[in-house]
Order: structure tokens, then C-alpha cells, then sequence
């Protein structure tokens, strides 16, 4: 049988990251499996639930 492909997308954020950039560029596509790529993941920093608060000032209101 073939073996599963394992796919990460790389945001803008994670490619500014030397850890990141050292990890894939230091282990060949062809020898990353499961574990090497949520070990990269791990390092990328999520912004997704800190820019909510962001437009939000501190009465709640919503500013554009």
C-alpha cells in the first residue's frame, strides 16, 4: 500500500520563523512522517483567537 501523504499549509507567520524554516529545511520531504510535521506545527504561533479582540475596545465596541 502507499503510504499516506501528510500535508501542513504554512502561513506568512510560520515562514518568518527560523525554528520552523531549520526543522523542514533540515529534514527531507521524503522522511517526514506524522510525528516531523506536528513537531513543526507545534511551533507555529496561532493568531486566530488574538485578532478577535483586537477591533474590540475596552466598552465592548466594535471599531473599524
Amino acid at each position: 500500500t502507499r503510504k499516506r501523504r501528510e500535508i501542513y499549509m504554512y502561513s506568512i507567520e510560520d515562514m518568518d520563523n527560523d525554528d520552523i524554516i531549520s526543522d523542514v529545511d533540515s529534514t527531507p520531504t521524503y522522511q517526514r512522517d506524522r510525528a516531523t510535521l506536528k513537531n513543526i506545527q507545534s511551533k507555529t504561533f496561532v493568531k486566530r483567537g488574538t485578532e478577535e479582540g483586537k477591533h474590540v475596545n475596552a466598552e465592548g465596541t466594535i471599531v473599524f
